[in-house]
Protein backbone atom coordinates (compact mmCIF):
# COMPACT_ATOMS: atom_id res chain seq x y z
CA UNK A 1 0.00 0.00 0.00
CA UNK A 2 2.88 2.21 1.01
CA UNK A 3 4.49 1.74 -2.46
CA UNK A 4 1.61 1.95 -4.31
CA UNK A 5 0.83 5.31 -2.39
CA UNK A 6 3.95 6.53 -3.53
CA UNK A 7 4.07 5.65 -6.75
CA UNK A 8 0.53 7.45 -7.16
CA UNK A 9 1.90 10.88 -6.25
CA UNK A 10 5.16 10.39 -8.31
CA UNK A 11 2.04 10.16 -11.00
CA UNK A 12 0.03 12.93 -10.07
CA UNK A 13 0.83 15.74 -11.82
CA UNK A 14 0.75 14.20 -15.45
CA UNK A 15 -3.25 13.96 -15.16
CA UNK A 16 -3.78 17.95 -15.64
CA UNK A 17 -0.48 17.36 -17.84
CA UNK A 18 -2.79 14.80 -20.53
CA UNK A 19 -5.93 17.24 -19.85
CA UNK A 20 -3.75 20.04 -21.80
CA UNK A 21 -2.13 17.76 -24.49
CA UNK A 22 -5.35 16.51 -25.38
CA UNK A 23 -6.88 19.86 -26.17
CA UNK A 24 -3.79 21.28 -28.08
CA UNK A 25 -0.74 19.17 -28.98
CA UNK A 26 -1.36 15.29 -28.49
CA UNK A 27 1.78 14.53 -30.22
CA UNK A 28 4.15 16.67 -27.89
CA UNK A 29 3.67 14.15 -24.91
CA UNK A 30 7.32 13.20 -24.56
CA UNK A 31 8.80 16.86 -24.89
CA UNK A 32 5.88 18.36 -22.16
CA UNK A 33 6.29 14.93 -19.96
CA UNK A 34 9.82 15.82 -19.37
CA UNK A 35 9.15 19.67 -18.75
CA UNK A 36 6.75 18.45 -16.52
CA UNK A 37 8.88 16.19 -14.46
CA UNK A 38 10.93 19.51 -13.29
CA UNK A 39 7.77 21.38 -12.23
CA UNK A 40 6.13 22.26 -8.41
CA UNK A 41 2.60 21.02 -7.65
CA UNK A 42 1.82 24.06 -7.77
CA UNK A 43 2.30 24.74 -11.84
CA UNK A 44 -0.29 21.96 -12.18
CA UNK A 45 -3.13 23.57 -10.60
CA UNK A 46 -2.34 26.86 -12.34
CA UNK A 47 -3.04 24.42 -16.08
CA UNK A 48 -6.04 23.37 -14.27
CA UNK A 49 -6.66 27.01 -13.57
CA UNK A 50 -6.01 29.04 -16.84
CA UNK A 51 -5.00 26.26 -19.51
CA UNK A 52 -1.54 27.08 -20.16
CA UNK A 53 2.20 27.11 -17.75
CA UNK A 54 2.41 30.11 -16.27
CA UNK A 55 5.69 31.42 -16.98
CA UNK A 56 8.07 32.93 -14.04
CA UNK A 57 4.69 32.13 -11.59
CA UNK A 58 6.59 30.61 -8.68
CA UNK A 59 10.46 31.12 -10.38
CA UNK A 60 11.59 28.17 -10.49
CA UNK A 61 13.30 27.48 -13.60
CA UNK A 62 11.01 25.48 -15.95
CA UNK A 63 8.69 27.95 -15.44
CA UNK A 64 10.96 31.06 -16.18
CA UNK A 65 12.34 29.13 -19.44
CA UNK A 66 8.89 27.93 -20.53
CA UNK A 67 7.93 29.47 -23.83
CA UNK A 68 4.80 31.38 -24.45
CA UNK A 69 1.08 30.14 -24.23
CA UNK A 70 -0.64 28.00 -26.54
CA UNK A 71 -3.63 28.79 -25.38
CA UNK A 72 -5.45 32.10 -26.39
CA UNK A 73 -6.46 32.66 -22.59
CA UNK A 74 -4.84 36.04 -20.66
CA UNK A 75 -2.11 35.46 -18.73
CA UNK A 76 -2.88 36.70 -15.29
CA UNK A 77 0.01 36.97 -12.65
CA UNK A 78 -1.24 37.35 -9.88
CA UNK A 79 -5.22 36.55 -8.03
CA UNK A 80 -5.77 40.55 -7.57
CA UNK A 81 -4.67 40.86 -11.40
CA UNK A 82 -6.99 38.13 -12.78
CA UNK A 83 -10.08 39.04 -10.42
CA UNK A 84 -10.19 42.40 -11.74
CA UNK A 85 -9.83 41.52 -15.28
CA UNK A 86 -11.94 38.85 -15.25
CA UNK A 87 -15.01 39.39 -17.98
CA UNK A 88 -18.36 39.95 -16.78
CA UNK A 89 -20.69 37.01 -16.25
CA UNK A 90 -22.08 36.29 -19.69
CA UNK A 91 -25.67 35.12 -18.40
CA UNK A 92 -26.04 38.93 -16.57
CA UNK A 93 -24.48 40.55 -19.51
CA UNK A 94 -26.96 39.00 -21.84
CA UNK A 95 -30.04 39.27 -20.10
CA UNK A 96 -29.56 43.22 -19.51
CA UNK A 97 -28.60 43.20 -23.29
CA UNK A 98 -31.79 42.10 -23.84
CA UNK A 99 -33.70 44.56 -21.27
CA UNK A 100 -31.78 47.57 -23.02
CA UNK A 101 -33.01 46.51 -26.62
CA UNK A 102 -36.41 46.23 -25.54
CA UNK A 103 -36.01 49.95 -24.04
CA UNK A 104 -34.39 50.75 -26.97
CA UNK A 105 -36.86 49.86 -29.38
CA UNK A 106 -39.79 52.56 -30.92
CA UNK A 107 -41.69 49.50 -31.18
CA UNK A 108 -42.08 46.74 -29.11
CA UNK A 109 -40.34 43.59 -30.32
CA UNK A 110 -40.63 39.54 -30.52
CA UNK A 111 -38.39 37.55 -29.11
CA UNK A 112 -37.37 36.52 -32.29
CA UNK A 113 -36.73 39.80 -33.45
CA UNK A 114 -34.27 40.22 -29.99
CA UNK A 115 -32.79 37.26 -31.04
CA UNK A 116 -32.31 38.10 -34.70
CA UNK A 117 -30.98 41.69 -33.51
CA UNK A 118 -28.46 40.69 -30.73
CA UNK A 119 -27.63 37.41 -32.41
CA UNK A 120 -28.84 35.09 -29.44
CA UNK A 121 -29.71 31.43 -29.77
CA UNK A 122 -33.52 31.72 -29.60
CA UNK A 123 -33.56 29.33 -26.71
CA UNK A 124 -31.93 31.27 -24.66
CA UNK A 125 -33.75 34.35 -25.68
CA UNK A 126 -36.81 32.36 -24.26
CA UNK A 127 -35.39 31.56 -21.16
CA UNK A 128 -34.21 35.53 -20.61
CA UNK A 129 -37.47 36.80 -21.32
CA UNK A 130 -39.10 34.58 -18.78
CA UNK A 131 -37.04 35.19 -15.97
CA UNK A 132 -37.74 38.99 -16.73
CA UNK A 133 -41.03 38.77 -17.21
CA UNK A 134 -41.23 36.32 -13.98
CA UNK A 135 -39.68 39.53 -12.19
CA UNK A 136 -41.54 42.50 -13.66
CA UNK A 137 -38.75 43.53 -15.74
CA UNK A 138 -40.72 42.91 -18.96
CA UNK A 139 -44.31 42.23 -20.18
CA UNK A 140 -45.45 39.86 -22.40
CA UNK A 141 -48.94 41.30 -24.84
CA UNK A 142 -51.13 38.89 -25.98
CA UNK A 143 -49.72 39.72 -29.83
CA UNK A 144 -46.63 38.39 -28.10
CA UNK A 145 -44.50 41.66 -27.93
CA UNK A 146 -42.64 42.75 -25.13
CA UNK A 147 -42.60 45.64 -23.32
CA UNK A 148 -40.87 47.37 -19.92
CA UNK A 149 -42.17 46.25 -16.96
CA UNK A 150 -43.36 47.86 -13.59
CA UNK A 151 -40.04 46.86 -11.67
CA UNK A 152 -38.52 49.08 -14.03
CA UNK A 153 -40.38 52.14 -12.87
CA UNK A 154 -39.05 51.32 -9.53
CA UNK A 155 -35.24 51.14 -10.51
CA UNK A 156 -36.07 54.45 -12.31
CA UNK A 157 -37.72 56.60 -9.16
CA UNK A 158 -34.82 55.01 -6.93
CA UNK A 159 -32.40 56.60 -9.52
CA UNK A 160 -34.20 59.38 -9.89
CA UNK A 161 -34.16 59.97 -5.90
CA UNK A 162 -30.45 60.06 -6.03
CA UNK A 163 -30.26 63.15 -8.09
CA UNK A 164 -32.33 65.67 -5.57
CA UNK A 165 -32.62 68.27 -8.08
CA UNK A 166 -34.59 71.39 -6.63
CA UNK A 167 -38.20 72.28 -7.68
CA UNK A 168 -37.18 75.20 -8.19
CA UNK A 169 -34.48 74.32 -10.64
CA UNK A 170 -36.59 71.68 -12.74
CA UNK A 171 -39.30 74.44 -12.82
CA UNK A 172 -37.17 76.57 -14.88
CA UNK A 173 -36.09 73.95 -17.15
CA UNK A 174 -40.41 73.33 -17.71
CA UNK A 175 -40.13 77.50 -18.31
CA UNK A 176 -37.30 77.34 -20.90
CA UNK A 177 -38.78 74.29 -22.77
CA UNK A 178 -42.10 76.27 -22.65
CA UNK A 179 -40.80 79.82 -23.60
CA UNK A 180 -38.60 78.08 -26.92
CA UNK A 181 -41.16 74.61 -27.09
CA UNK A 182 -38.13 72.67 -27.75
CA UNK A 183 -36.72 70.20 -25.31
CA UNK A 184 -34.94 71.86 -22.49
CA UNK A 185 -32.28 69.62 -20.35
CA UNK A 186 -30.23 70.33 -16.59
CA UNK A 187 -27.11 68.46 -16.24
CA UNK A 188 -24.70 68.67 -13.23
CA UNK A 189 -21.32 68.09 -12.49
CA UNK A 190 -20.85 64.61 -10.67
CA UNK A 191 -17.86 63.43 -8.40
CA UNK A 192 -16.71 61.05 -10.83
CA UNK A 193 -15.65 63.73 -13.39
CA UNK A 194 -18.79 63.24 -15.64
CA UNK A 195 -21.51 65.92 -16.28
CA UNK A 196 -25.18 63.86 -15.93
CA UNK A 197 -28.68 65.05 -17.32
CA UNK A 198 -30.89 65.34 -14.41
CA UNK A 199 -33.79 66.94 -15.45
CA UNK A 200 -35.00 66.63 -19.34
CA UNK A 201 -38.23 68.23 -20.21
CA UNK A 202 -39.94 67.72 -23.88
CA UNK A 203 -40.77 70.88 -25.97
CA UNK A 204 -44.47 71.30 -27.38
CA UNK A 205 -43.16 71.23 -31.61
CA UNK A 206 -44.38 68.00 -33.56
CA UNK A 207 -41.17 67.09 -34.07
CA UNK A 208 -39.24 65.77 -31.78
CA UNK A 209 -35.76 64.90 -30.14
CA UNK A 210 -35.83 61.02 -29.46
CA UNK A 211 -32.65 59.32 -27.50
CA UNK A 212 -31.99 61.69 -24.56
CA UNK A 213 -32.79 60.08 -20.91
CA UNK A 214 -32.85 61.02 -17.51
CA UNK A 215 -29.34 59.83 -16.53
CA UNK A 216 -27.52 59.94 -19.69
CA UNK A 217 -23.35 60.86 -19.49
CA UNK A 218 -20.61 60.42 -21.09
CA UNK A 219 -18.65 62.46 -24.22
CA UNK A 220 -18.63 65.40 -22.46
CA UNK A 221 -16.50 67.16 -24.51
CA UNK A 222 -18.88 66.78 -27.98
CA UNK A 223 -22.07 67.41 -24.96
CA UNK A 224 -23.18 71.32 -25.14
CA UNK A 225 -23.43 70.46 -21.11
CA UNK A 226 -20.35 68.92 -21.03
CA UNK A 227 -18.85 71.28 -23.22
CA UNK A 228 -20.26 74.23 -21.02
CA UNK A 229 -19.30 72.64 -17.65
CA UNK A 230 -15.81 71.44 -18.96
CA UNK A 231 -14.53 75.21 -20.59
CA UNK A 232 -14.54 75.74 -16.96
CA UNK A 233 -12.76 73.37 -14.74
CA UNK A 234 -8.70 73.03 -14.43
CA UNK A 235 -7.26 71.83 -17.14
CA UNK A 236 -6.01 68.75 -14.62
CA UNK A 237 -9.78 67.62 -14.88
CA UNK A 238 -10.39 69.05 -18.41
CA UNK A 239 -7.96 66.75 -19.64
CA UNK A 240 -9.49 63.61 -16.83
CA UNK A 241 -12.62 64.09 -18.37
CA UNK A 242 -11.92 64.35 -22.13
CA UNK A 243 -9.79 60.97 -22.12
CA UNK A 244 -12.01 58.99 -20.21
CA UNK A 245 -14.01 58.67 -23.94
CA UNK A 246 -10.24 58.91 -26.28
CA UNK A 247 -9.68 55.50 -25.60
CA UNK A 248 -9.85 54.59 -29.12
CA UNK A 249 -7.38 57.30 -30.46
CA UNK A 250 -3.71 57.71 -30.75
CA UNK A 251 -1.83 59.15 -28.34
CA UNK A 252 -0.61 61.80 -31.20
CA UNK A 253 -4.76 61.98 -31.85
CA UNK A 254 -5.71 62.93 -27.95
CA UNK A 255 -3.41 65.67 -28.16
CA UNK A 256 -4.56 67.17 -31.69
CA UNK A 257 -7.87 66.98 -30.26
CA UNK A 258 -6.99 68.13 -26.46
CA UNK A 259 -5.55 70.99 -28.22
CA UNK A 260 -8.91 72.12 -30.55
CA UNK A 261 -10.82 71.53 -27.81
CA UNK A 262 -8.89 74.07 -25.55
CA UNK A 263 -8.89 76.39 -28.31
CA UNK A 264 -13.26 75.98 -28.18
CA UNK A 265 -12.86 76.53 -24.49
CA UNK A 266 -11.76 80.05 -24.88
CA UNK A 267 -14.52 80.63 -26.77
CA UNK A 268 -17.20 79.30 -24.61
CA UNK A 269 -15.81 81.17 -21.79
CA UNK A 270 -16.22 84.39 -23.49
CA UNK A 271 -19.44 84.00 -25.05
CA UNK A 272 -21.12 82.14 -22.36
CA UNK A 273 -22.60 78.99 -23.94
CA UNK A 274 -21.19 76.20 -25.65
CA UNK A 275 -23.25 74.27 -28.85
CA UNK A 276 -23.05 70.79 -29.99
CA UNK A 277 -23.89 69.79 -33.97
CA UNK A 278 -21.95 66.46 -33.58
CA UNK A 279 -23.69 63.96 -31.44
CA UNK A 280 -26.45 63.41 -33.66
CA UNK A 281 -27.39 64.00 -37.53
CA UNK A 282 -29.24 66.84 -37.74
CA UNK A 283 -29.55 68.13 -33.94
CA UNK A 284 -28.19 70.71 -32.77
CA UNK A 285 -28.18 71.68 -28.68
CA UNK A 286 -26.86 74.78 -26.87
CA UNK A 287 -26.07 74.76 -23.15
CA UNK A 288 -24.87 77.28 -20.71
CA UNK A 289 -22.84 77.21 -17.74
CA UNK A 290 -24.36 77.21 -14.00
CA UNK A 291 -22.43 78.36 -11.35
CA UNK A 292 -22.63 77.58 -7.42
CA UNK A 293 -22.25 80.01 -4.58
CA UNK A 294 -17.99 79.79 -4.41
CA UNK A 295 -18.40 80.80 -7.72
CA UNK A 296 -17.61 76.86 -9.45
CA UNK A 297 -18.89 75.22 -12.28
CA UNK A 298 -22.31 73.21 -10.81
CA UNK A 299 -23.98 72.03 -14.12
CA UNK A 300 -25.11 73.70 -17.40
CA UNK A 301 -28.55 73.94 -19.04
CA UNK A 302 -29.92 74.29 -22.41
CA UNK A 303 -32.43 72.81 -25.30
CA UNK A 304 -32.09 70.29 -28.13
CA UNK A 305 -33.83 70.58 -31.36
CA UNK A 306 -33.48 70.18 -34.75
CA UNK A 307 -30.76 71.85 -36.30
CA UNK A 308 -32.87 73.61 -38.91
CA UNK A 309 -34.89 74.75 -36.04
CA UNK A 310 -32.31 76.44 -33.90
CA UNK A 311 -30.38 77.89 -36.89
CA UNK A 312 -33.38 80.05 -37.77
CA UNK A 313 -33.76 81.19 -34.63
CA UNK A 314 -30.15 80.63 -33.41
CA UNK A 315 -30.05 84.51 -31.67
CA UNK A 316 -33.41 84.10 -30.16
CA UNK A 317 -32.85 80.71 -28.37
CA UNK A 318 -29.04 81.47 -27.29
CA UNK A 319 -30.72 84.69 -25.79
CA UNK A 320 -33.34 82.29 -23.72
CA UNK A 321 -30.63 79.72 -22.90
CA UNK A 322 -28.19 82.51 -21.50
CA UNK A 323 -30.88 83.52 -19.52
CA UNK A 324 -32.35 80.44 -18.13
CA UNK A 325 -28.40 79.66 -16.84
CA UNK A 326 -28.18 82.88 -15.35
CA UNK A 327 -31.62 81.95 -13.41
CA UNK A 328 -30.01 79.32 -12.81
CA UNK A 329 -27.06 80.59 -10.65
CA UNK A 330 -29.16 83.00 -8.74
CA UNK A 331 -30.88 80.19 -7.40
CA UNK A 332 -28.34 78.25 -6.39
CA UNK A 333 -25.93 81.24 -5.27
CA UNK A 334 -29.51 82.66 -3.56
Amino acid sequence: MRQGAALSRRRAPARPHRLYLRRDAGGLLPQWWRRASARPRSCFVAVLQEGRWPPGRHGCSPCRSAPEARSPRANFHNVNTRSSKQPPLQTVERALNFLEYVAGRDAPPTVQEVSSDLGLNITTCYHLMRTLVGRGYLERRPDLRLTLGASVGALFNGFQRSFNVSEKLSALVDELARKCEETAFFSTLETNNRVILKVLVEGSQPLRVSGLYVGLAGREYIRAAGKAVLAHLSPEQQREMVLKDLGEYSEAEQQDMLAALDREFEVIRRQGWAVDTKSSLGISAIGSPVFDKGGNVYGAVGIVAPTSRISSTHSERVHDVLEAARQATALLTS
